[in-house]
């Protein structure tokens, strides 16, 4: 169809380059901007944001997405399983726990099987135990 589909490593360039610009452009700095794959002349931010806005990265890779996120996210997006058939309400809250300690403050919790009427009954009881 005529879609470029780059390579893991030439899009994990891109985000790196977009995650750079993105932060120069807030501090309206319209510097030239060249990075592996992206390259402007002057960028533009206008009208510059009330506040910066928060950039949030996502996805699973330890070794690269990670390090994008600690090195330019305010926030990530990780995809784990809480509450999976076999996990109990005491797992989710022990497991959410040890994200709480690691510097989590925010989490959202989607429900695999929202058709399960005892799902909402299990995430209540999560959410009860962790206020």
């Amino acid at each position: 169809m005529g879609v470029p589909h780059p390579s893991t490593k030439e899009r994990f360039l891109s985000l790196e380059d977009t995650l750079l610009l993105a932060h120069q452009m807030f501090d309206d700095d319209d510097r030239p901007f060249v990075g592996d794959v992206l390259h402007l002349e002057r960028p533009l931010n206008r009208p510059q944001p009330v506040r910066r806005p928060p950039i949030m990265v996502g996805g699973g890779g330890e070794r690269k997405t990670l390090r994008l996120v600690a090195q330019y996210a305010d926030a990530c997006n990780l995809f784990a399983t809480g509450l999976g058939p076999e996990g109990s309400v005491e797992q989710a809250v022990e497991r959410l726990g040890r994200l709480g300690d690691a510097g989590i403050d925010h989490v959202i919790l989607g429900m695999a099987n929202d058709a399960d009427p005892t799902a909402y009954g299990l995430l209540a009881d999560v959410v009860a135990q962790i206020a």
